[in-house]
């Protein structure tokens, strides 16, 4: 099965994103399987599709409220990123650090592009962590830490 999979995958290789043991009681296989709840943000797998199939993936650490905000961000953040995958879109109304993955189409189980967006989910949400410690260090006007 896909999720335990995952779950499996994650708490042994990645216990620092804190994948909950899947529910599957109201679970499609298709549904988003990587949504993990933080202070502050959210990281999501998404699928897109073009021409009823699959294409582009990606992992977003997703700031809710900020897509107004993006240009700041990417100014504020470019040297930190200069360096990595990342990078920083507007998502609906929210802005988000995407990192783009391999494919995956559940219920199939490919454990190595699993993997890759595990590994992009533990990098965003370690960067954005050491990005907040340090000089980088968003203002509160950027993230509310309290909800």
């Amino acid at each position: 099965m896909f999720h335990p999979k995952i779950w499996e995958l994650a708490e042994s290789h990645f216990p620092n994103l804190g994948v909950r043991h899947p529910d599957l009681s109201n679970k499609s296989a298709s549904q988003s399987w990587l949504y993990i709840r933080h202070p502050g943000f959210t990281i999501i797998y998404k699928m897109f599709k073009k021409d009823g199939k699959y294409g582009d993936c990606v992992v977003d650490l997703q700031l809710d409220g900020l897509g107004t905000e993006v240009d700041h961000l990417r100014e504020r953040y470019t040297s930190q990123l200069a360096r990595t995958p990342i990078c920083v879109e507007k998502t609906g109304k929210s802005a988000s650090f995407r990192i783009p993955v391999p494919p995956i189409a559940p219920p199939n189980f490919y454990e190595f592009a699993v993997r890759e967006a595990l590994q992009a989910a533990s990098t965003l949400k370690s960067w954005w962590e050491n990005a907040k410690l340090g000089k980088a260090r968003a203002t509160e006007t950027f993230v509310d830490e309290t909800s």
